[in-house]
């Protein structure tokens, strides 16, 4: 506010300087209480414990005195002989004489039953009125303070013999304000004695109108607005008598009292002559620390360059400070400058990152600009990074992050690293034909790059969305550039545009992987399996069978094998997909067993499951809990259909796990032979069984002569590698004879058998004996 009143420096440091002297005095107080308090905190206890000790020692003693005084009388032949005959006017007698000599206060005879035989001056009916004289006979020897006729005494017990049990005696002192004087001397605290309301001993000089005890609970001792408790109490109880022990305060709260004046005086003075000199020292500080305010509120908005000349500073910390002002706008100017590249750019190929890409994009679809959001993958990069090491792969990235900046060639337009291996770009559509031009940057991309040495060339995938046809904000266009991507990527095509309902298509394989993740928690439920028969040529017998994965959706049916496997290998659950399906196939292959079917089962295995160190173990320990076993076979009933590939994806772990699994019975076949990047001489160096010829060469056998000559020249290579030859897809007569008459070892095929059910193969068993048309 304009009209507010401000103060001034001096007044500021004054009452900072005040302010602070003010907080230590309450400090310092507070310390010096604390320590104090916790001083005479122990002091207290240590003497409440000595009161204690000193207490239980007077009582002890004259205990003794009692005990002592006792066993002469009970000793005295005279005296248990007049006990035994209840001569009641002796016992007076004597125990008064006893009594007499020994200074004791009270004397009585009590027999068996509790009643008074004899007794000193006190009443009888008191004596057997009392409600602890009980207490004192059965515990012979210890000391009862036994309150009697609004008198209270320390009375000792002992048995009488003669020579049996006959009685008891017992022996007390009077305690009064004598005793309680004694133990006061002694001790050094306050003592008050409480038995019955007709019997208050204190120590205490005072005359107390509300009573003894309310006295020394509720006294206080004023400081200030502060009352604190004056004595501090400690109790002994007994049966029928309560003793407090009270520690008087006065005399320390005097010592703390006169320690906080002397504190305050000398605060008060220091705070009188730190307000003068703050005073005078503030006024040398205002126009140097003035102008560094101004500087420093101008740095806040951002400019931090000196635009004044500089002043003449006559103090060496003020000049020093200013010295330190100046490197540190220089610094942060510097620092700013590097925190914003770095947040906006990718720091190991130079482009813009994901964030700075997003934030302009939607800049761009704010304005209602047109243009075109590209998004490339390199698909075949972590070949590179895998085989040659991460430093060449960062190499690789920012060659084609430099490449990949050519074509940015008006202002509007910027590239950007959006992930690991995904780039965009942000072009104009206005200017050229797009289509066009995203065929020369896809052309000029998957040139090859010279990287240390090496030449390095990527496979890539485009994707593009078009703003505002596709969307009008960047999270719209991201995520239908990446459908677009992942449909060029599916079905192997350099681009694709993003379509309408493409947006659904990907939800549904979103909503297919959750769907499948859930199948397999419940173990399954909707997964089944089909067997395909393999015959062997050569004996015309069915040997083996392959196993093929199916899912029965409840509410989309059938759904196709080629998506949901896809769909486990992009989503990581193949692997778990991978064990239920041999858990599956090994109880097939124990009720087979028992049904006495003697058959081989083939599986497929991905290249993601079965690049993984520990795939060969987790299977071979699958098939030693499945308990299988075939009594004079050598093999294991199980076989695994792996294409070339994904044997050398990572071919160093393939091969471990090949000669892992073929050590303990299980054959390996290499399936699909002949499509994609199969190698001749890839083929000699893997130690594997059988190899599986696609069915692309085998639909039309009978009908083309190319297949014919592939086939047959396959079958006789492979057999001169010692390796058996099936081959998959015949579908009818033809093609089954020419495959016998080229060497070939099996065959399956709808022509023998379509994949069935496990019950159905089964049933076919029994039939195929009498199929006539093989």
């Amino acid at each position: 506010m304009s009209g507010a009143k401000h103060k001034t420096l001096a007044d500021i440091v004054m009452l900072f300087a005040i302010a602070l002297l003010i907080v230590a005095t309450l400090m310092i107080q507070l310390a010096t209480w604390r320590s104090a308090d916790n001083f005479n905190k122990v002091q207290i206890q240590k003497k409440i414990d000595q009161a204690h000790h000193v207490y239980h020692q007077y009582i002890e003693s004259r205990n003794a005195t009692l005990s002592a005084a006792s066993r002469v009388l009970i000793n005295d032949f005279g005296f248990r002989q007049a006990v035994m005959t209840a001569d009641a006017d002796t016992l007076a007698s004597m125990l008064e004489n006893h009594g007499q000599r020994i200074g004791a206060d009270l004397m009585v005879i009590v027999d068996l039953q509790g009643e008074v035989v004899a007794s000193t001056a006190i009443h009888e009916n008191a004596i057997s009125g009392a409600a602890s004289l009980r207490n004192a006979y059965q515990n012979p020897g210890k000391e009862i303070l036994l309150p009697l006729s609004g008198s209270l005494y320390q009375v000792v017990a002992l048995p009488v013999y003669a020579p049996r049990l006959v009685a008891y005696s017992l022996v007390g002192f009077r305690v009064d304000r004598t005793s309680v004087l004694e133990l006061r001397r002694l001790t050094g605290l306050e003592i008050s004695v409480f038995a019955d309301p007709e019997i208050r001993l204190t120590s205490l000089h005072e005359d107390f109108p509300d009573g003894v005890r309310q006295f020394l609970a509720n006294s206080t001792s004023p400081l200030f607005f502060w009352q604190r408790p004056r004595f501090h109490n400690s109790t002994l109880e007994d049966e029928a008598v309560q003793i407090w022990l009270s520690f008087d305060l006065a005399e320390i709260y005097d010592e703390y009292d006169n320690l906080m004046w002397k504190i305050m005086v000398v605060t008060l003075l220091i705070l009188l002559f730190s307000a003068l000199a703050s005073k005078y020292f503030a006024r040398t500080l205002t126009q140097p620390l003035q102008f560094l305010a101004d500087w420093a509120s101008a740095m806040s908005r951002g400019q931090y360059k000196l635009v004044e000349a500089e002043p003449k500073f006559r103090i060496l910390e003020l000049s020093s400070l200013f010295s330190s002002f100046r490197s540190m706008a220089w610094e942060i100017s510097h620092r700013e400058d590097e925190i914003r590249y770095r947040a906006e750019h990718d720091m190991q190929t130079g482009l813009l990152n994901r964030l700075a890409a997003f934030e302009l994009m939607d800049s761009y679809a704010n304005q209602q600009s047109s243009f075109a959001l590209v998004m490339i993958s390199l698909t075949n990069f972590r070949d590179f990074n895998d085989r040659f090491g991460p430093e060449f792969g960062d190499d690789c990235l920012k060659h084609f992050s430099e490449r990949l900046t050519t074509f940015c060639t008006q202002t509007d337009e910027f590239v950007a690293r959006y992930d690991g291996i995904q780039f965009i770009a942000v072009l104009n559509t206005s200017s050229e034909d797009l289509r066009s031009r995203i065929d020369v940057m896809h052309h000029t991309l998957s040139k090859p790059y010279l990287v240390s040495g090496l030449q390095a060339r990527f496979k890539l995938s485009f994707g593009c969305a078009l703003c505002p046809e596709d969307g009008f904000s960047a999270e719209v266009l991201l995520r239908r550039a990446t459908i677009a991507l992942e449909n060029a990527r599916r079905h192997g095509l350099p681009l694709k545009f993003y379509q309408q309902g493409n947006d659904e298509a990907y939800l549904r394989r979103l909503r297919l992987v959750d769907e499948l993740g859930q199948v397999l928690e419940r173990g399954g439920d909707q997964l089944y399996l089909v067997y395909q028969p393999k015959m062997d040529l050569m004996t015309n017998k069915v040997m083996a069978v392959e196993a093929l994965t199916r899912w029965q959706h409840p509410d989309e049916g059938f759904i196709s094998p080629d998506l949901f496997i896809e769909l486990a290998e992009q989503s990581g659950l193949i692997n778990r997909l991978t064990e239920w399906v041999f858990e599956t196939v090994f109880l097939q292959l124990q009720t087979w067993q028992q049904a006495r079917i003697d058959l081989e089962v083939a599986v497929n295995v991905a290249a993601t499951s079965f690049s993984s160190p520990d795939f060969s173990y987790r299977l071979l320990n699958q098939l030693a809990a499945s308990t299988q076993s075939r009594e004079g076979s050598q093999r294991a009933p199980l076989s695994l259909e792996l294409t070339e590939r994904d044997i050398l994806s990572n071919k160093e772990i393939g091969l471990a796990n090949i000669d892992r699994l073929r050590n303990n019975g299980i054959k390996v076949a290499i399936d699909d032979y002949g499509l994609g990047e199969s190698s001749l001489s890839q083929l000699k160096s893997l130690p594997v069984d059988e190899l599986k010829l696609d069915k692309s060469f085998i639909l039309n056998l009978d009908s083309s002569v190319r297949d014919q000559m592939i086939v047959k020249s396959t079958i006789q290579l492979a057999h001169d590698l010692n390796l058996k030859v099936v081959a998959e897809g015949v579908e009818n007569k033809a093609s089954l004879a020419l495959l016998r008459a080229m060497g070939c070892d099996s065959i399956q095929g709808y022509y023998l058998c379509k994949p069935i059910v496990a019950d159905e193969i089964t049933r076919w068993m029994e039939q195929y004996a009498y199929l006539d048309h093989l």
